[in-house]
């Protein structure tokens, strides 16, 4: 057989100077099933993953997460200091809350805050650099109710732009929502705004209408490609990278937290007996 040393030498050479970056503009995407007789958002993230995907846009996603995961680095970098921050769960005015009805093992309890400390599994996002984030959505009820919520304390902290909802919402008419939200927030049109995101989710009809009772944070008048970050950095990452989806790259530890965590009593936590009525 006679070999093509051209194009074998071609091929070499092009593996050898593929670039050893990847963009430090990755997504953090954290869902919960919370477990039998609860709320499961593990649908919000899988769709999220999709609308991430079509955009070219790098994700990290867990939908199973503990607290040491959730604090841990991924090739150097916080989790919690990616470009996207996107929680969807069980939430109050201060903070988010991930649990496992069904988890024998500790680490599966944990709090997401923006200045409040529920002690010691309480992910508290001012003690971390919020000036790393372009985009935080806290999909949870009453996370952007009051004068000060986690979504405006967030933004407060360095965030270049957040959100949360006012009111307590359904399960059903958030996961269809955040897909549409999702799906245009990074190609928003010609001369579009994140806000047009917003806009476009709206602008359907949903069985619970409380959906679209939201309140931002920071600069929604700008596409999202042309937030600017203070760490618009590359982070060094193995030539491998480069013949693997980059969303697939990660993975997820398998830590287990076993520490005794303080219970907290969270009366914004509603839910109906009927499965798509669940209140977030």
């Amino acid at each position: 057989m006679k070999l093509n040393f051209k194009k074998i030498i071609f091929s070499l050479c092009t593996t050898l100077i593929m670039p050893t970056f990847v963009s430090a503009d990755v997504g953090l995407l954290v869902g919960r099933n919370y477990g039998s007789g609860d709320i499961n958002t593990t649908t919000d993230i899988t769709k999220a993953q999709t609308q991430f995907t079509y955009a070219g846009q790098g994700y990290i996603s867990n939908t199973n997460p503990t607290y040491f995961w959730i604090t841990g680095e991924q090739n150097g970098v916080k989790r919690v200091e990616n470009s996207i921050l996107f929680f969807s769960g069980h939430g109050n005015q201060n903070l988010m809350h991930f649990y496992n009805n069904d988890a024998t093992a500790g680490g599966y309890d944990f709090y997401i805050t923006g200045t409040s400390n529920y002690g010691s599994t309480t992910v508290r996002l001012a003690s971390y650099d919020m000036s790393k984030v372009k985009l935080a959505v806290f999909a949870g009820c009453k996370t952007g109710s009051g004068t000060s919520n986690v979504a405006s304390q967030t933004k407060a902290d360095g965030a270049k732009a957040t959100i949360g909802w006012k009111e307590s919402i359904q399960v059903g008419s958030h996961s269809d929502w955040l897909n549409r939200f999702w799906s245009k927030v990074f190609t928003p049109g010609f001369g579009g705004t994140m806000l047009t995101a917003i806009q476009y989710a709206n602008s359907f009809t949903y069985s619970d209408s409380r959906v679209k009772n939201i309140s931002t944070y920071g600069n929604w008048s700008t596409a999202y490609n042309s937030l600017s970050l203070e760490n618009e950095a590359f982070m060094d990452n193995s030539v491998s990278m480069a013949n693997e989806t980059f969303n697939t790259y990660y993975s997820k530890d398998e830590h287990e937290n076993t520490l005794i965590y303080p219970d907290l009593d969270l009366d914004d936590i509603e839910k109906d007996d009927d499965v798509d009525s669940v209140i977030l």
